[in-house]
């Protein structure tokens, strides 16, 4: 399957966010599947300070990207976009 996948729902693992920097860095095997899981949860699960600063940004498109992206991540669990 081809697909493509709009720049705003990439995740990236072992990118710049620590949370899921420190998750991956912890685990027993640190894989490239580590990486992207602690990247999803992360994305699924914002903090408070995540989401007040996705409201700071720019309401709209942050939070609308932030909601994209969690819908997106979701549907893997039926099937996905595929």
């Amino acid at each position: 399957v081809v697909a493509r996948i709009p720049r705003s729902l990439i995740l990236v693992g072992g990118g710049s966010d620590c949370r899921a920097v420190e998750a991956a860095a912890s685990a027993q095997d640190r894989t490239w599947a580590t990486e992207l899981t602690a990247a999803t949860l992360v994305a699924l699960h914002p903090t408070l300070s995540e989401l007040a600063m996705y409201k700071k940004e720019s309401s709209s498109t942050s939070t609308s990207t932030l909601r994209s992206k969690q819908q997106w991540i979701q549907s893997w669990v039926a099937g996905g976009w595929a």
